[in-house]
């Protein structure tokens, strides 16, 4: 049996790779975070000598825990949970109570499937940044001057060396005001420096000049890569996400070179983390700059752009790992 773990709405990956695990006539099961709460499906965990143990029905399905073999986690919950109790404002603090509620759920979901192979697991698909990075220093790939500081003293002097931009710590996010005038909190050049001598602590990196972006999907030692043209530059955008569609990026299929795919290996597996989508600057100097790696990120756009199929790969590789358990 594979578990696959993913969420309600706009997850066309899991809805591709659902669709060839039919073809293998395999076992398996796909469990929203809205599952976990809205009547569709009864779940009960028990604790005995060996740990925690869990039982799922859904209509005339029996899962067991000692039944799933391979279990795909796929996609954080956070979009089918964040508003269990509605979008009232003076409900926020009970949803957030309850979208921790669910998560520490997904926890004992992992932690009732020790034997089983998990491709990426949930507890190591937190996005730490600051650690990826140094696990990145340490694995030979090249990744920019960083820093955090909350001062404009060490600011000026690390200015004085290159040109930075500021990034969030965790992750971006969308804030609407009353106008509904909206505000991206992502990736800014620094034009200029805070006029307050303290500030909020920052998270700060050397802006590589670019030749153009990379986006790299891994799978358990497998690299597949596609190139992006930045031409958003010309307009002085810093992050690729911002930019309008009709720009018309020019997006390829991409060979890496045999060293970086093998340094891209080691990192991944220092972070413990099988899948995954990394960024990469190519600089004119031939050089490549890792930027970042998202342990849950997007698949399709690679998957599409590069012809290289992932979804089907993702199928074949959860087939493999339990084919030979399968039973009626």
């Amino acid at each position: 049996m594979i578990l696959i773990l993913s969420k309600n709405n706009t997850e066309k990956t899991t809805n591709i790779v659902i669709d060839y695990l039919k073809s293998y006539n395999v076992n398996f099961f796909r469990l929203n975070g809205s599952d976990l709460y809205n009547g569709n499906v009864k779940i009960d965990f028990q604790i005995n000598n060996n740990g925690w143990s869990f039982v799922i029905n859904y209509k005339n399905l029996i899962i067991r825990s000692e039944d799933v073999k391979a279990i795909w986690f796929r996609r954080n919950f956070s979009n089918d949970v964040d508003n269990i109790l509605g979008k009232n404002k003076n409900l926020t603090i009970l949803n957030q109570y309850l979208r921790s509620e669910v998560f520490e759920i997904y926890k004992l979901l992992e932690y009732s499937i020790n034997d089983a192979f998990w491709l990426n697991t949930i507890l190591n698909t937190e996005n730490n940044k600051f650690l990826f990075l140094a696990k990145a220093k340490e694995s030979k790939l090249l990744v920019p001057n960083s820093f955090v500081t909350n001062n404009n003293w060490y600011l000026n002097k690390q200015l004085k060396k290159s040109s930075f931009i500021t990034k969030p710590c965790t992750n971006g996010f969308l804030y609407i005001d009353k106008n509904t005038k909206s505000f991206s909190i992502n990736v800014e050049r620094i034009k200029k420096k805070p006029t307050q001598e303290m500030f909020f602590p920052s998270f700060c990196q050397q802006e590589i000049v670019s030749e153009y972006e990379l986006r790299v999907f891994y799978l358990c030692g497998k690299t597949y890569a596609i190139q992006i043209n930045n031409k958003f530059e010309k307009n002085g955008e810093v992050d690729s996400r911002k930019v309008s569609r009709n720009e018309n990026l020019r997006i390829s299929k991409y060979e890496l070179p045999k060293y970086l795919r093998n340094n891209i290996d080691v990192f991944m597996k220092k972070i413990n983390l099988n899948s995954g989508s990394l960024d990469f600057i190519k600089t004119v100097q031939n050089e490549y700059y890792f930027l970042e790696v998202n342990p849950v990120g997007q698949i399709d756009n690679v998957s599409k752009r590069g012809y290289y199929n992932i979804e089907e790969d993702i199928a074949k590789l959860l087939y493999e790992k339990t084919k030979s358990n399968i039973r009626d």
